[in-house]
């Protein structure tokens, strides 16, 4: 069941019930200055960009957009932390119609994967600070109440930011940060809380949190937006609605420069103390503006849902390439049909097989799949794990696994159990959904103890022909190998 597998994310907001919404309404604050672009930060190296723009160095999808409305900033203490929630739709996700356009146009549709590498993201405030600015930004992949804090899976500090005038008067400011640099790409967020829909929509939902990260004494706080009932103007003028697909990938016609409103959104947020007393009318807990505007703030997230989910695995070890053993000790030789391959099988020649790889072999979001491929249709194949590299003769192909190897996924290439089309090895699959970390450590050796570490894999799988050929004991043959880094 969805809800208590996410009652044990370190990720997810734990408390079963929210608080009851508190006003804020009080500590609106009018926007009479332009709404500026400052430029890119670059987390990885502490860097500005000036006059730049995330959409020509990074994303370039925009994956979630909430900036439909803004003529309100909300001031804040140096002791809180605003949390929000709203929702990326995983590829599960239901198709929602707009609540304003009927089916013309829709608040929900399903999304592209099922988690999302967060390569960067814009948010936009007004300060007075004579000073700079900083600000820490939190997210989490699963948070379903304001009730209590907001877990953390990725914290991101934005340091020496732009705030007012050298006089006091109010600046206003719209940043794009860069993630891109830092260890794994970004920022990965898992769709719909955990990669799976279940509903309802409302606990299919991320965090984000932001804070200063300094004592100012100046006005200083987030732009709030995403108010779905108008995009901008008097509150008394004609209302042109967003929807929860505006500005994103996800719209039809797509058009990222329009405005919208976060999918999902909701219309709270959680003031927390970060640490020491909140000055909010009653300390921490759940609060709005009266319903007048949207309790939401400016945020985009930018990735590339479009592609297919990463290659983890850089291939090496080819025969007969760069010092590695050729295909030449069984008579006659069997190299390769291609570079990438390894040495070609007896019996039914299909070329070598090939191992590859897509997902993200992060330990905390471990999604990585194997597939094998061209062994022969009913060949018994195993994928095996390394911890170093050799170059030695193996059946009638070549391994470049060592240390301590590990045999994780064990099947029949082709297997209708795996749904897997003949000759090929798929694994994690129906048959034996289990991650690869978790059967790495099924069989002893825990790469998340380990992380970040580079480890080695291959396939290997029965040749029966071979023997003729190469040996008596050579029954069996082998992918080229592949090398993938694991990190936290």
């Amino acid at each position: 069941m969805k809800l208590p597998l996410r009652a044990v994310l370190a990720a997810a907001c734990l408390s079963a019930s929210a608080l009851a919404q508190q006003d804020l309404h009080a500590r609106l604050l009018p926007i009479t200055a332009p709404i500026r672009r400052a430029g890119v930060y670059r987390v990885a190296t502490g860097t500005w960009v000036r006059h730049a723009s995330l959409a020509n160095v990074t994303g370039p999808d925009t994956i979630y957009n909430n900036t439909c409305g803004s003529a309100y900033f909300t001031r804040m203490t140096p002791t809180e932390a605003f949390q929000h929630r709203s929702r990326l739709p995983s590829t599960t996700g239901p198709t929602t119609p707009s609540v304003y356009y009927g089916t013309s146009r829709h608040d929900e549709v399903p999304g592209s994967l099922d988690a999302y590498l967060v390569n960067g993201f814009q948010v936009a405030y007004c300060s007075s600070a004579t000073t700079t600015v900083d600000w820490r930004y939190d997210f989490a992949d699963s948070c379903t109440t304001c009730g209590t804090n907001m877990g953390s899976t990725a914290t991101v500090l934005a340091t020496g930011l732009p705030g007012g005038s050298p006089t006091g008067g109010q600046h206003c400011w719209i940043i794009d940060i860069d993630v891109s640099g830092i260890p794994g790409g970004g920022i990965l967020l898992s769709a719909d809380g955990d990669g799976t829909y279940v509903g309802p929509s409302s606990v299919e939902t991320f965090g984000w949190s932001f804070s200063q990260n300094q004592a100012l004494s100046a006005f200083t706080g987030p732009l709030v937006a995403g108010d779905y009932t108008w995009t901008g103007g008097a509150h008394s003028g004609p209302l042109t609605p967003c929807t929860g697909t505006d500005g994103t990938i996800w719209d039809n016609p797509i058009n990222l420069n329009e405005e919208g409103t976060g999918m999902s959104s909701t219309d709270l947020f959680r003031d927390a103390a970060t640490p020491g007393p909140v000055s909010a009318p009653s300390g921490p807990g759940c609060y709005y503006f009266g319903g007048n505007p949207h309790a939401d703030f400016w945020l985009e997230l930018y990735a590339d849902p479009g592609s297919t989910q990463p290659n983890p695995l850089t291939p090496f070890c080819f025969p007969g390439e760069g010092g590695i053993h050729a295909c030449t000790t069984c008579v006659p030789a069997n190299p390769p049909s291609a570079h990438g391959r390894g040495c070609d099988n007896y019996g039914q020649t299909t070329g070598g097989a090939l191992l590859s790889a897509a997902g993200f072999s992060r330990v905390s979001h471990d999604t990585v799949v194997f597939t094998s491929s061209f062994e022969n249709n009913t060949s018994f194949t195993i994928l095996l794990q390394g911890t170093a590299t050799s170059n030695t003769v193996f059946g009638a192909g070549v391994r470049c696994a060592s240390g301590l190897l590990k045999r994780l996924y064990l099947g029949n290439a082709g297997s209708a159990a795996n749904g897997d089309a003949a000759g090929m090895f798929h694994r994690p699959g129906p048959a034996d959904p289990t991650s690869v970390h978790a059967a790495s450590l099924a069989k002893g050796y825990d790469i998340a103890a380990h992380a970040p570490v580079t480890l080695y894999y291959l396939a290997y799988y029965r040749d029966p022909g071979a023997a003729a050929h190469c040996g008596a004991a050579a029954t069996f043959n082998a992918s080229q190998s592949g090398s993938i880094s694991w990190i936290q």
